[in-house]
C-alpha cells in the first residue's frame, strides 16, 4: 500500500510496540503486555519464551539497534488486519532484519515476527 494511504497512527502504534518490545529484550527483561495486545500473543510470548528468544537473539545477532518503517499490507476479505514491515538493525549483524507487526481489526497487536530482510514480502 502506498505510504500516502497508510494510517500514520497505526504505523506509530506498530513501531512503538516493536521498539519497546525489542529494547526490553536488549535489557534481558520481560516485556509486560498491555490491553493493546491479543491473548494469543500474550500466551505465545510468555516470560519463558521471551527469555529464550532474548538469549538466542543476543548470541546470534546482538542487541536491537533501531528500525525504519518500510510498508503496510492490508488484508482483503473476511478478517481485517494490517501487517507493518520494518527494516531493523542489530548490533552483531551487517545484514538487515525485518520486524513484522500485525494489528487486527480491534486495533490489537496480534503478531510480531523477526525475519531476515527481503525486499519482497512473502506474506
Amino acid at each position: 500500500m502506498p505510504a500516502s494511504e497508510v494510517n500514520k497512527k497505526d504505523v506509530q502504534i506498530a513501531q512503538d510496540f516493536a521498539s519497546d518490545f525489542f529494547n526490553t529484550q536488549n535489557k534481558g527483561e520481560y516485556y509486560e503486555f498491555r490491553d493493546n495486545v491479543s491473548y494469543g500473543v500474550k500466551k505465545d510470548l510468555n516470560k519463558g519464551n521471551q527469555k529464550a528468544a532474548s538469549l538466542q537473539m543476543k548470541e546470534e545477532i546482538g542487541d536491537f539497534q533501531g528500525l525504519m518503517f518500510v510498508e503496510t499490507w492490508i488484508s482483503e476479505g473476511g478478517h481485517s488486519f494490517q501487517i507493518f514491515r520494518f527494516k531493523a538493525d542489530f548490533e552483531k549483524s551487517e545484514e538487515k532484519f525485518e520486524i513484522r507487526v500485525t494489528i487486527n481489526d480491534s486495533k490489537k497487536i496480534s503478531g510480531i515476527l523477526l525475519l531476515p530482510w527481503s525486499d519482497t514480502a512473502n506474506l
